[in-house]
């Protein structure tokens, strides 16, 4: 019987983690890691075959099946990008960078009620535009030309039977890309939300104490008019605490400090 044999070399460059397709006459056969091979039973006759990694599909190969014959070809990828591994996870990191430091370093430079619209419009912005161009550099490092030789059959092509086989798991870097991406976003929201938090406690302690200090001032005015200057000067020094709060409270939501020093006790 006529025998069709596909061979997967190792080390297909940036192609490598994915999962390279044999398709004879239309009909997928045969689903190949790098370093295995298949071995396909062929009737004689006319054949079409090509393979297809990822979204890079081969030129179709028409060959001419005899009875008792023995096809081989291999599985050529030349990427358009020859960059290795660690040089591709390096520049994926300097482009996923300035998200993460545009996280920390912002609220340093914009005061807290600035903060509302650079959550909503800005940082959302950042983060699209960095993690699209990690993604444009995932695509472009795995982007090649893919073709079939004919009579390559390395030594080290392991047999593989016709059937689609499962897929190996292996880290990738856009899987690794992927997982930082979700990441980055539940850290965003999460960053997000305990900055509003903060936020909302710092406005909330500038309003109390701001309260406070009216209506002490109030009462020191009263019981000045009173003729009580001891009562009188007891708010006095209560309402400039409470001023001195608020001023505090108001400085920490405009830095966007994410601590603030303790309390002084009021005065009696």
């Amino acid at each position: 019987m006529a025998k069709l044999v596909v061979v997967r070399p190792r080390d297909t460059s940036f192609g490598g983690h994915s999962r390279c397709h044999v398709f004879l006459d239309g009909r997928r056969v045969a689903s190949l890691a790098e370093g295995m091979k298949a071995e396909i039973p062929l009737s004689p006759g006319r054949h079409d075959l090509s393979v297809r990694m990822g979204l890079i599909r081969s030129p179709v190969v028409p060959f001419e099946c005899e009875p008792e014959t023995r096809h081989e070809f291999g599985v050529v990828f030349q990427p358009f990008i020859q960059m290795s591994f660690a040089r591709r996870f390096v520049l994926w990191l300097a482009l996923i960078g300035p998200y993460f430091l545009w996280l920390y370093f912002y609220p340093r430079f914009f005061p807290g009620p600035q903060q509302f619209w650079i959550d909503e419009f800005f940082t959302p912005f950042v983060f699209l535009l960095s993690f699209g161009m990690a993604m444009g550099l995932s695509i472009a490092s795995e982007s090649g030309r893919l073709s079939l030789e004919p009579g390559l059959d390395p030594a080290d092509g392991q047999a593989l039977t016709p059937e689609i086989t499962a897929r190996r798991g292996r880290l990738t870097l856009r899987s690794m890309m992927i997982a930082v991406a979700v990441l980055a976003v539940l850290l965003g929201l999460g960053v997000r939300q305990w900055r509003s938090a903060r936020n909302a406690y710092y406005r909330e302690e500038v309003y109390r104490h701001h309260n406070y200090e009216l209506s002490d001032r109030e009462a020191a005015e009263f019981h000045r008019a009173s003729n009580n200057p001891a009562t009188a000067a007891m708010f006095a020094a209560r309402a400039d605490y409470h001023a001195a709060m608020a001023r505090k409270y108001e400085d920490a939501w405009a830095r966007g400090l994410t601590t603030v020093e303790p309390d002084p006790p009021p005065p009696p």
